[in-house]
C-alpha cells in the first residue's frame, strides 16, 4: 500500500466518485486488487480522501524513520561537523568523510546523512555563520525528490492529470487536430522576472507574454487571458500546465475559457516536449544571462512573429502561421 503514489491515490478518489468497483480501480492504477482492498480497510471507501491519506502517510513515515539523535552537543561528531563546516565543506561531503573516518578507525559504522547534518546546523548554528559558509547562503534545504515522491509539494486543488488527456482527447496525442496547447515559464536568475510561453501542439503556433511582477497566480491568469483573447474558441480546446503554484487559479481559467486544463507530472518535462523545444528556440533571442528587466512585451512580440513565420521541417516547411490560421486554404499537408 505504501507503494501507491500520490497520483494513484488521487486517481482512486476520482474512480470512487465515478462509481467504479475495487477490481476496476485496481486495473486502472495497474495494481493488484488486494492492495486496493487493504487501502479501503484502513481508509473506508465511502469517506476516502486522497489528500488525507497522503498527509497521514507522510506523518507516519516521518515518525518511523526518525533516528535517535546521534549528534551530541560538544560531542565528537558535533565537533567534527563544526570543524569541516568552517572549511566550507557541504553537509554531503561531511557525511561521506565521517563514514570514511569510521572505516579507517575500524569502528562500527553509524549512518549519517546530509539531511541530519542540515537539521543540526540549521538548529545550532548562527544564521550569519550559515550564510558565510553554506553555498546556498542559508537558504532552506529542500529534498525535491522526496517532495515529489510524497506528492505534498505539488498538490494543486482539483488537478486533472495528463493521463486523462490521452483518454479525453486522443487526437491531441497524435496531433491530428488544432487546439491543444502547452504552457511553461522561463525565469530570470533572481526569479523576480519571468516570461510565459504557450505553444499549440499540432501547428507549433507560439504565444509569448511578459510577467514583470514574477510568477504570481493573479498575473499569470491575467496574462493568459490577454494572450488568448484573439484566438478563436474552436482553436483552444485544452491547455497542459506544469505543477507550479502560479497555476492555482486553473479552475477559474478553465471556466472563463470554457476549456479543459491538464497537469503534467512533476519532473516529467518530456510530457510537454513541444513547449520545451520552443523554449529552446526562444533562447536563441534571449540567452540565459539576459536581464529580463530589459525585455519588453514589444521585444517578445517580435520574437513571436519570427518564430511563427519561420518554416518548420516538422510542418513540411510550412510556417506555424500558415498551419494555424490558413491551414484549410493553403493546401499544406497535415
Amino acid at each position: 500500500m505504501s507503494q501507491l503514489t500520490a497520483h494513484q491515490l488521487h486517481s482512486i478518489e476520482d474512480k470512487i466518485q465515478e462509481g467504479h468497483n475495487n477490481s476496476q480501480i485496481a486495473s486502472f492504477i495497474k495494481k493488484d486488487r488486494s492492495i486496493v482492498v487493504r487501502l479501503f480497510r484502513k481508509y473506508p471507501r465511502n469517506t476516502f480522501h486522497a489528500e488525507t491519506v497522503i498527509q497521514e502517510r507522510f506523518k507516519t513515515k516521518s515518525i518511523a524513520t526518525q533516528s535517535h539523535i546521534r549528534i551530541e552537543l560538544w560531542g565528537e561528531l558535533a565537533l567534527y561537523i563544526y570543524e569541516k563546516f568552517l572549511l566550507d565543506w557541504s553537509p554531503d561531503q561531511i557525511a561521506e568523510s565521517w563514514k570514511e573516518k569510521q572505516k579507517e578507525e575500524h569502528r562500527k559504522t553509524v549512518k549519517l546523512s546530509k539531511d541530519t547534518i542540515y537539521d543540526w546546523i540549521y538548529t545550532e548554528y548562527d544564521p550569519k555563520l550559515l550564510k558565510k559558509h553554506l553555498r546556498r547562503k542559508n537558504k532552506e534545504y529542500r529534498d525535491r525528490k522526496k517532495e515529489a515522491s510524497l506528492g505534498w509539494k505539488y498538490q494543486i486543488a482539483e488537478r486533472i492529470m495528463i493521463d486523462d488527456r490521452i483518454i479525453d482527447h486522443p487526437k491531441c496525442e497524435t496531433r491530428e487536430e488544432i487546439g491543444h496547447w502547452e504552457w511553461d515559464t522561463i525565469i530570470w536568475k533572481d526569479r523576480k522576472w519571468a516570461i510565459l510561453t504557450l505553444v499549440e501542439r499540432k501547428t507549433w503556433q507560439t504565444l509569448i507574454g511578459e510577467l514583470p511582477l514574477g510568477k504570481n497566480a493573479i498575473w499569470v491568469t491575467t496574462d493568459l487571458m490577454r494572450l488568448v483573447s484573439h484566438i478563436p474558441r474552436d482553436k483552444i480546446k485544452t491547455i497542459t500546465f506544469d505543477n507550479g503554484r502560479e497555476f492555482a487559479d486553473h479552475k477559474m481559467m478553465s471556466f472563463e475559457l470554457q476549456i479543459q486544463i491538464y497537469f503534467a507530472h512533476a519532473y516529467h518535462s518530456w510530457e510537454r516536449g513541444t513547449n520545451e523545444n520552443t523554449n529552446w528556440l526562444i533562447r536563441q533571442y534571449i540567452p540565459k544571462k539576459t536581464d529580463f528587466s530589459t525585455i519588453t512585451q514589444k521585444d517578445l512580440d517580435k520574437i513571436q512573429i519570427l518564430l511563427n513565420s519561420r518554416p518548420r521541417k516538422r510542418l513540411n516547411y510550412a510556417t506555424p502561421d500558415m498551419m494555424f490560421w490558413w491551414n484549410e486554404k493553403c493546401g499544406v499537408s497535415e
